[in-house]
């Protein structure tokens, strides 16, 4: 029996080394884990602490965009107010110039302030529209055909006909008579078609889609 007991000794000892040596790993799991966290967490803080000083940042820089774009303003208005393209060439806001002289050019009839934009294709379309604003206020249609864009040239001489009431063509000639011309043929297509009362109307319509058209109302 004492050989027995010692043997059960022996095998209680066996497990309780076992199991403290089980217990042992198992704290150093936890404690690893918690080490894992801990690190993990201040990683952490530190990236939303960057994060938040990068959004602090961001909050400052539309601020400062604020301050360029009322300065770019405060530019923009003094340039037209004094008629002078070169006061444009202030503005931060390098997009924004070319509109700057543009503007001056067409709203004060100023040609010469288009001299001041560097893109050939932008300084031609500056001069254009200044010559088209100038020809609108003098109502002189010879001014028209400064215009370099064909459509342009054209729609500057159909609103002088308009506002003037002009009914003769004879008074132009080369591209300015033919464009006198179509206009007042669809001026009067568009007559014809609110006044056609019967199917001989619809037919004295010369463009072909407006006499289809009302031709569909009988």
């Amino acid at each position: 029996m004492g050989k027995k007991k010692i043997y059960l000794l022996i095998i209680w000892i066996v497990v309780l080394a076992i199991a403290a040596f089980i217990f042992a790993r198992f704290l150093s799991f936890i404690d690893q884990r918690t080490d894992t966290a801990l690190k993990d967490g201040t990683e952490k803080s530190g990236q939303e602490l960057t994060g938040e000083e990068i959004v602090k940042d961001d909050e400052e820089e539309p601020a400062d965009d604020n301050v360029k774009q009322a300065d770019d303003s405060s530019i923009y208005r003094n340039a037209e107010s004094k008629n002078d393209p070169k006061l444009c060439q202030q503005i931060t806001n390098k997009e924004l110039i070319d509109g700057c002289i543009a503007n001056i050019a067409a709203n004060n009839y100023n040609i010469d302030a288009c001299e001041e934009i560097s893109e050939n294709s932008e300084r031609q379309t500056c001069r254009d529209m200044a010559y088209f604003k100038q020809a609108g206020k003098s109502s002189d249609t010879d001014i028209c055909k400064n215009i370099k864009d064909d459509y342009l040239s054209k729609a500057c001489l159909v609103d002088l006909i308009q506002s003037r009431n002009v009914r003769d063509c004879s008074v132009f000639s080369g591209s300015q008579k033919e464009t006198c011309q179509n206009h007042l043929s669809y001026i009067n297509d568009i007559e014809r078609f609110k006044n056609a009362k019967s199917i001989k109307d619809c037919e004295a319509i010369d463009n072909e889609a407006a006499k289809a058209h009302c031709l569909d109302k009988f």
